[in-house]
């Protein structure tokens, strides 16, 4: 594509979101685009945050926070979580009666309160996969999101949110990241030949490649029926690399036309680590320049300030920034990005920090943390704002049932300072990279739009930048003891899929296969069950 002099291309999501700027960006043409359309792209950053975080919680959880409260503000949905996770502790420590040889599993968290033995999946909108070696995801149909003025989703689109480390596996996976594998030879067990990828992070292919069969099962079926799909993928920490993989994947099958019916595939990863070499890193770029794949990295670079010394210590202590993108060493983020060795990017056009990014397309702020006039929601909560909290515990009552002084006392009370001006320099992975790739990337990264997208923590996230963003909380998203996984560690024989349906959820335990692009159709239960429309909120706040 032939790019004007003082223009770049944009290879992010902001282009469907503004679609009359097309995909080269110039500064002029960005500016026309003001506060109220710029809630389309915060929309999208906010929404997939919430998915992110949603995904780390048991089944029966998901179904409670989706089926009451998906697409509200980030804060009313932390809060659901926070909610439901204490309604559902103790089971998550008791396990139903198991098929044989999954010792003890499900837990009956994963089960939605009072659902019937046996339900009807014949309208399910969301399907859950979890894997032995601990790969996790949730497909869930967009239509299942609360509407919003806001949103650029269709009904036909598909989300895709894989879940981060939170399991000993799971730290497994991140150690073995530093071995180096070569992606076409691993993408050959899938049947895929395409040439001349280079080595990506090895633990990330492998446990990702073994999920992959009723992954693309799930997602046929969710495909059925559905016109010109996109499909978005998220996730946070190891999630975001996984979603990094599986979109390029998915990017790669549309190419060589195996999966022709979906439009196109949006990434979106919070925290992730690098996943690339320079190598690969240009194979994957050229995707987005093709218009196969967009991809916005979103990196939490600095903590909003405090206002007591000890805890300006503490931040300084810790740097305000999220380190896990900074690793495993030696390899590079996907997408464009300025570089180390270039001063000042954002005047030259090329914005990467939200306020920034924000002010690229018209809308003044002075901050890089929420700004009342991109502020998405209906809601005007806000985190950390004590003199909303009572609104909060209002809204978060009336969904749940509780009353607003239950609400008040779950954990995780935040009080906002205000955010602090400035951006630090874009992190930068490829510490070990040069030659002629190298060389490539960066002439070609002078003439795109940055994917990555630096943001600002709250104080709540002052010791761990990584446990927050933008208002959702990963810190309680561990599995402590006594809380098992669906599938055994290390039974790479069973699947545990989960369908989540308008009056509870419904599990099928399922034989992994080694044919893996098969896909296919499930077999629909076919018991007969009383369905309950989705209730839907309307009221605004």
């Amino acid at each position: 594509m032939n790019i004007p002099e003082g223009s770049f291309l944009d290879t992010t999501i902001r282009p469907i979101c503004f679609p009359q700027l097309g995909r080269v960006y110039t500064p002029e043409k960005a500016k026309s685009v003001g506060s109220e359309e710029f809630k389309k792209y915060e929309y999208i950053l906010y929404l997939m945050a919430q998915l992110s975080r949603i995904v780390y919680c048991d089944t029966g959880v998901q179904w409670e926070v989706i089926t009451k409260g998906l697409g509200l503000s980030n804060d009313v949905v932390n809060k659901l979580i926070t909610y439901y996770d204490s309604q559902y502790s103790s089971e998550a420590r008791t396990p139903m009666p198991s098929p044989p040889g999954l010792n003890g599993r499900p837990m009956k968290s994963y089960i939605r309160k009072g659902q019937p033995e046996t339900i009807s999946t014949a309208d399910d909108f969301g399907t859950y996969i979890s894997t032995g070696n601990d790969v996790t995801c949730l497909l869930l149909d967009a239509a299942a999101v609360f509407p919003n003025p806001n949103s650029i989703l269709t009904p036909n689109d598909i989300i895709i949110a894989f879940k981060g480390s939170s399991t000993i596996q799971n730290f497994i996976d991140d150690a073995k990241s530093m071995k180096p594998t070569d992606f076409s030879i691993a993408l050959k067990q899938l049947g895929l030949d395409v040439p001349g990828l280079g080595n990506v992070a090895g633990g990330f292919v492998f446990s990702l490649l073994h999920a992959f069969k009723p992954l693309m099962a799930a997602l046929a079926q969710r495909l059925e029926g559905k016109q010109s799909p996109r499909i978005f993928v998220t996730g946070h920490s190891l999630g975001g690399a996984y979603a990094t993989l599986f979109g390029w994947i998915l990017a790669l099958m549309k190419k060589q036309g195996i999966v022709q019916s979906v439009q196109s595939i949006h990434t979106v990863t919070y925290g992730a680590p690098t996943v690339f070499s320079d190598t690969a890193r240009n194979q994957y770029n050229s995707l987005l320049d093709e218009g196969l794949l967009t991809l916005d990295r979103v990196v939490s670079q600095q903590i909003a300030s405090v206002k007591t010394a000890a805890a300006g210590t503490l931040g300084k202590m810790a740097s305000g920034a999220d380190f896990i993108p900074t690793i495993p060493p030696g390899f590079s983020h996907p997408g464009f990005q300025p570089l180390i060795t270039e001063f000042f990017p954002e005047k030259g056009g090329r914005p990467y920090g939200l306020q920034n990014i924000r002010a690229a397309y018209g809308v003044p702020n002075a901050q890089r943390y929420r700004d009342t006039t991109t502020w998405p929601f209906e809601d005007r909560v806000e985190l950390g704002n004590i003199g909303k909290r009572s609104n909060l515990a209002s809204i978060v009552s009336e969904i749940t049932g509780a009353t607003q002084s239950q609400v008040a006392a779950l954990p995780a009370a935040q009080i906002e300072a205000p955010a602090t001006s400035g951006t630090l320099p874009p992190q930068q992975g490829g510490l070990f990279g040069f030659g002629e790739e190298k060389t490539k990337y960066e002439e070609l990264t002078k003439k795109h739009i940055p994917n990555f997208v630096s943001v600002v923590g709250s104080n709540y996230a002052i010791a761990f930048p990584h446990a927050e963003y933008l208002g959702m909380f990963f810190a309680g998203a561990m599995r402590m003891a006594g809380r098992k996984n669906p599938v055994a560690t290390g039974d790479l024989q069973n699947v545990a899929t989960f369908y989540l349906t308008p009056v509870g959820v419904s599990i099928l335990y399922t034989k992994a296969s080694p044919s893996i692009l098969s896909g296919g159709r499930r077999r629909r239960q076919t018991r007969k069950v009383k369905k309950s429309k989705k209730q839907r909120r309307t009221r605004k706040y």
